[in-house]
């Protein structure tokens, strides 16, 4: 596995592609530069994480990391060129809203495979239901709302911190100083954000059973049916142990939340 792919570098690398792009974001190359780096470090993370059960193959994943950097670049300079003439701060808002444009290409095309089979349903006693377009469409917005949510706090807390201290005068004339500060604030806040925003939904996900596709309702006895929200192919296998059925549940997903 890829060592800067795998989970446990989100941290040291999103402080990195954050404070790059917060920090040179008044240069038209460095805004493209730190973009395109952004959204080929996002298609590696997915590339190394992705399912053994329903697998993305290379065309998918280079289709995607394609037209979410091209939004992401075309969102970002266009951005850039239509706020001149506003209050500077108003620049260092640019990078978010393109990182948000590119989540909300990337996570549906990602995971187009859950979009048009669904995902794996149980009810509250593990027994498999069936696959739902539902729950799916409910998982994806549950990740797309967290990928939003780490950009946010990272992307778009860092510059007002730093507007802040720099009113301050802390860092008067100490241009290396600001410069410090501002890589840790953002490794600070990433530490911070990435398990924040993985708790905002449990894992397993409740779902009322009225809410599913009417050949599942009438396979469900309970009010309430259950599937993983980053589920990538969340599949059950049925064992027949002595007398009784038992399900295991098994799950493998790319997602970072």
């Amino acid at each position: 596995m890829n060592i800067f792919g795998r989970m446990s570098a989100q941290v040291p690398m999103n402080m990195l592609i954050t404070y790059g792009m917060v920090s040179f974001y008044k240069s038209t190359i460095a805004l493209i530069f730190w973009q395109w780096f952004n959204q080929s470090y996002n298609a590696l993370v997915n590339y190394t994480n992705r399912s053994g059960n329903i697998p993305i193959s290379f065309d998918q994943i280079l289709k995607s990391y394609i037209l979410t950097t091209s939004a992401a670049l075309i969102t970002a300079v266009g951005l850039n060129r239509l706020i001149m003439n506003l209050p500077p701060i108003c620049e260092r808002f640019v990078p978010f809203v393109a990182a948000v444009v590119a989540h909300c290409i990337n996570i549906p095309l990602m995971r187009i495979k859950e979009l048009q089979n669904g995902i794996a349903v149980y009810d509250e006693n593990k027994k498999f239901l069936g696959n739902s377009k539902i729950a799916s469409r409910r998982g994806i917005l549950a990740v797309l709302i967290s990928r939003i949510t780490v950009s946010s706090m990272g992307i778009l807390l860092t510059p007002i911190l730093m507007e802040i201290i720099g009113k301050s005068g802390i860092t008067a004339n100490m241009e290396w100083l600001q410069e410090l500060i501002e890589m840790l604030l953002c490794g600070i806040i990433y530490a911070l954000a990435i398990p924040i925003s993985c708790a905002i939904y449990p894992q397993i996900s409740p779902i009322s059973i009225d809410k599913l596709e009417p050949e599942l309702q009438i396979q469900c006895l309970s009010s309430n049916a259950q599937y993983h929200q980053n589920d990538i192919g969340l599949f059950v296998h049925k064992h027949a142990l002595a007398d009784e059925d038992k399900y295991l549940v098994s799950n493998q997903y790319y997602d970072t939340c």
